[in-house]
């Protein structure tokens, strides 16, 4: 009689079986450059003039109240943003439309 310890799970297996391997880059080459969210919020060539922990609260913000952020693209669990999707997001955003008024 086996113990439970060497039978391996049916789910494990069945898991490991349907996970597809990973095959290159996201994007080609010559597609356009592409950030982490962490990334854009650098000071050197920043993306977004916002920092990097002020960033995530406005993403996780948005998602919370049903306001639209940039998809990106997600590839082994990084999810990158081109430049044009993130100034956008950024310059529709109702929190940065408030602030410029209030300056």
């Amino acid at each position: 009689m086996r113990h439970p310890q060497e039978t391996p799970s049916i789910a494990r297996t069945v898991s490991r079986a349907k996970t597809p391997p990973t095959q290159g880059p996201a994007v080609p080459a010559n597609g356009p450059k592409l950030f982490t969210l962490r990334q854009a919020c650098k000071e050197d060539g920043a993306v977004l003039p916002l920092s990097y922990a002020a960033a995530r609260q406005r993403k996780a913000k948005c998602k919370a109240t049903g306001r639209a952020f940039p998809e990106g693209i997600t590839h082994s669990g990084v999810t990158r943003y081109s430049r044009q999707e993130l100034t956008e997001w950024f310059a529709n955003e109702p929190d940065q439309k408030a602030a410029e008024t209030e300056a």
